[in-house]
């Protein structure tokens, strides 16, 4: 069935690395920054993307800011009730669907084929996506005894 979505008051997105030496900026603080920007802009009716939610800093904490914000996004404050889309490595954050209790949060991945280490672009609700890290360091020849 295709996907039906309502009219967006604005579509604001954190993609990309905002990385800048000349600005005094790590990855993490860009994409932070961005994240705030975004949030003061936000309001119910905006499509809010965040990709690679948490990255550019220690995976614990990154993680933990990760779930913090997605909460904040959906519970109250500035920025709250847009439609959140977020994309993350940190499988920490899968566990929001089974710990809400409200229905706020789900989990989607996009098929990955294995043999061919290509995506399909097939997406997949439900189920939180795996990292295919070590099968591709193996495929693309990193030695065994790294692997």
């Amino acid at each position: 069935a295709p996907a039906l979505l309502p009219a967006f008051s604005a579509v604001l997105a954190d993609i990309g690395d905002e990385q800048s030496l000349t600005a005094n900026l790590s990855t993490f603080s860009g994409h932070l920054k961005r994240i705030q920007a975004l949030r003061a802009e936000a309001d119910g009716r905006a499509l809010v993307l965040l990709d690679e939610l948490g990255t550019g800093t220690d995976p614990v904490e990154g993680a933990a800011l990760g779930v913090a914000l997605l909460r904040r996004l959906v519970g109250g404050g500035v920025g709250c009730g847009a439609l959140t889309i977020a994309t993350t490595h940190h499988s920490i954050m899968t566990g929001l669907k089974f710990e809400d209790g409200q229905g706020r949060f789900e989990n989607a991945s996009v098929e990955f084929d294995e043999v061919a280490l290509a995506p399909t672009y097939h997406l997949l609700w439900g189920i939180p996506g795996r990292s295919n890290a070590l099968n591709i360091a193996q495929r693309l020849g990193l030695d065994a005894d790294v692997v």
